[in-house]
């Protein structure tokens, strides 16, 4: 089996996207909401590939397997979104993969700082951002299912 490759969104890929969210929050206490509170997945280019940002897909024998985000909140602040791995993909380190692909390109942008918000009981992946030393913050944004706000500066 080939290694799953990181490739940027593109429109053709929206229903494939769209199907994906729909199967990872399935299981989750915030179901699919493409016409509410996940609207933005609707808009990519406008909410993410624009101003430094981008979306980028993980494929694996053409179908998505894994998703992360970044978006510019000011000159020098990144956000990343969005980082969401299936769950029979788990525990393989494609969410770390996608994670250093965000960072490294809000990097490479010149993004000095990067945010998330995210749930106390995010399990593994609270444990992926300590590992790259996000450290919590207080609250940043007004997203009402986040409880938990976290950062990382470059110097």
């Amino acid at each position: 089996m080939r290694s799953p490759e990181i490739i940027a969104y593109e429109p053709s890929y929206q229903s494939q996207l769209e199907a994906f969210f729909r199967e990872v929050w399935q299981q989750s206490r915030f179901p699919f909401d493409p016409e509410g509170a996940h609207s933005d997945l609707r808009n990519i280019p406008t909410q993410y590939q624009v101003n430094g940002g981008g979306f980028w897909l993980m494929c694996q024998s053409d179908q998505i397997v894994g998703t992360v985000a970044i978006r510019r909140l000011a000159a020098d602040v990144a956000e990343v979104k969005r980082l969401n791995v299936t769950a029979d993909h788990r525990g393989c380190g494609f969410g770390d993969r996608l994670f250093q692909h965000a960072l490294a390109h809000a990097t490479t942008i010149g993004y000095r700082t990067i945010r998330l918000d995210t749930v106390r009981d995010a399990g593994p992946a609270l444990h992926l951002f300590q590992k790259y030393g996000f450290v919590e913050i207080p609250r940043y944004n007004d997203n009402p299912a986040a409880d938990l706000f976290m950062e990382l500066r470059h110097a």
